[in-house]
């Protein structure tokens, strides 16, 4: 029984024709749906536009095949296949006309020993027109690959030919040649050298530095003998003469001396108390600014009735944007100042009160582990950032946003409004 197979594309269509194989089939004990072809009577194949067919046998469906694959690897890689070279003879060619027309040769087998002294392939395509049994077609680029989109349908059916296989191997990268021209290659070397021996004229006119040895302090025994020999040298020199001249100088000195200690006598209670009147306010200045900077420590904290007391009278912030900025900036200030590793093992829950300029004012703890969020308050940046007013009843006419605020163990800081507002 003849079996036919076809795999047709839009610019090309390969058409088999055969038989297969019956004694595999009497050995199963059924005829197979789809039967294997494995003797080839004839192929052919159609390119679109084309009013001429190319067909042969098994030989020549083999050479189209390789030699089609072996081609189509060469155009998209760019590099001249070293297997193609040398097979002018061959009973099916490719050549390249131009970049986008490929000229396909195919033989008879009777003219393969007359062609045997055909061209090798990179010369120019002789214009005559070829022997009687030669078919030369021009196909496009998409003819082209859709002839490689058939062939490789065809060696992908297992029940087509199964002993027909495409062999590609990859094109050694010592055989394919640069295609950046030699003087683009060269310029980075020759601007590198340039470069270099500029750079060594420049370090030429350099002066090499000057060494100056460290001077090193002499020791304590060294200093005791250079004041020996400095007191020595004070003593062997010989006292000056005394003129009248100086001893006159001398005593209008000594006069100006008792009257200056006169005056400074008569002046002096006056002095010492405004001495002690200007010490006397710094300290107080001192003692006020010590106390209003005292550090915020769990001990002087409000109370947690108080707290909850403010939350209670204070105006609530129904500001949706005001109160998601606020939490936002929050979040910034506490990731800012924590930068210390948690020792607690369970999340730290706090109310927290915020001004709209962003001070917290207070904080309570609402979650169940109460005992911990105590205890472990001095290792967060809450205290860092509470903000206690001398009258804590002006608290009472501000509008204050309420925050939960959550520290996880792992280190993460939540921050979330206390209470939705309703649109």
């Amino acid at each position: 029984m003849t079996i036919q197979r076809q795999y047709s594309l839009p610019n090309c269509k390969l058409v088999l024709e055969g038989w297969g194989d019956e004694s595999e089939s009497s050995a199963t004990g059924f005829a197979e749906t789809r039967p294997a072809m494995t003797i080839l009577a004839n192929a052919e194949c159609h390119f679109s536009g084309q009013n001429q067919a190319i067909s042969g046998d098994r030989a020549f469906l083999e050479s189209l095949v390789t030699n089609t694959s072996q081609y189509a690897q060469q155009v998209l890689s760019g590099v001249p296949h070293a297997e193609r070279r040398g097979q002018s003879a061959s009973q099916v060619q490719l050549q390249q006309v131009s970049p986008y027309v490929h000229r396909l040769i195919v033989r008879s087998p009777d003219s393969e020993s007359a062609q045997s002294h055909a061209k090798p392939e990179g010369e120019a395509v002789s214009s005559e027109s070829p022997p009687d049994s030669t078919v030369q077609l021009d196909l496009s680029t998409v003819q082209l690959f859709d002839l490689v989109e058939a062939i490789d349908q065809m060696v992908a059916d297992a029940q087509t030919l199964p002993d027909i296989a495409v062999q590609l191997t990859p094109v050694p990268k010592r055989k394919a040649t640069s295609q950046e021209p030699v003087a683009e290659r060269v310029i980075p070397a020759v601007i590198g050298i340039s470069s270099l021996a500029a750079a060594a004229i420049a370090l030429f006119f350099v002066p090499p530095p000057e060494f100056r040895p460290t001077e090193q302090e002499p020791t304590a025994n060294e200093q005791v003998l250079d004041e020996e020999e400095t007191d020595e040298a004070l003593d062997e020199t010989e006292p000056l003469p005394v003129t009248e001249s100086d001893e006159t100088e001398a005593a209008a000195s000594e006069d100006e001396e008792a009257n200056n200690t006169d005056t400074d006598a008569v002046t002096s209670p006056d002095s010492d108390a405004d001495a002690d009147s200007s010490s006397g306010s710094i300290a107080s200045v001192d003692s006020d600014n010590s106390s209003a900077s005292q550090a915020v420590s769990p001990e002087n904290l409000p109370s947690e009735e108080e707290i909850e007391e403010l939350f209670t009278q204070a105006s609530p912030l129904n500001d949706r944007d005001l109160i998601q900025d606020i939490t936002q900036d929050l979040r910034d200030r506490l990731d800012e100042e924590w930068d210390n590793e948690p020792t607690f093992d369970e999340p730290l829950e706090y109310r927290v009160g915020v001004l709209e300029s962003g001070d917290i004012v207070g904080f309570s703890y609402p979650g169940d582990n109460r005992d911990m969020a105590i205890e472990f308050l001095d290792e967060l940046p809450l205290l860092d950032l509470l903000t206690i007013p001398e009258d804590p009843d002006t608290l009472r006419d501000q509008t204050i946003a309420q925050v939960r605020v959550v520290f996880q163990p792992s280190g993460v800081i939540e921050v979330s409004p206390w209470y939705l507002i309703e649109e």
